[in-house]
């Protein structure tokens, strides 16, 4: 009868394994959880920081081109408005002939 035992399917685990496969199932899952919130986190955060350098970084190179048009048309109108055809007219606001000098 021992022979005949032997040939029956073996065991395949009791309650503890059963147990121990379904804690262990469990505690995969959380952890697996935790790693995928943990990288979303990261992933937003880090794109929000990105967007926010990408945004100043543009606003700032607009900023220097703007001050440098700026830059160079007051330089001209400070050119213009000491030149002497400008002061003259102004000078004589009514004369024709300095007008048109200045305007040229």
């Amino acid at each position: 009868m021992a022979s005949v035992s032997a040939k029956r399917e073996p065991r395949r685990g009791g309650k503890i394994a059963a147990r121990v496969r379904n804690i262990n199932m469990i505690l995969l899952v959380a952890v697996l959880a935790l790693i995928i919130i943990t990288a979303t986190i990261m992933g937003i955060e880090i794109s929000v920081k990105a967007s926010k350098e990408l945004a100043f970084f543009y606003s700032v190179e607009t900023v220097d081109k703007f001050n440098l048009y700026m830059r160079r048309d007051l330089a001209l109108v400070q050119k213009v408005a000491c030149s002497k055809a400008v002061t003259a007219w102004f000078a004589d606001e009514y004369d024709p002939e300095k007008k048109s000098r200045s305007l040229l």
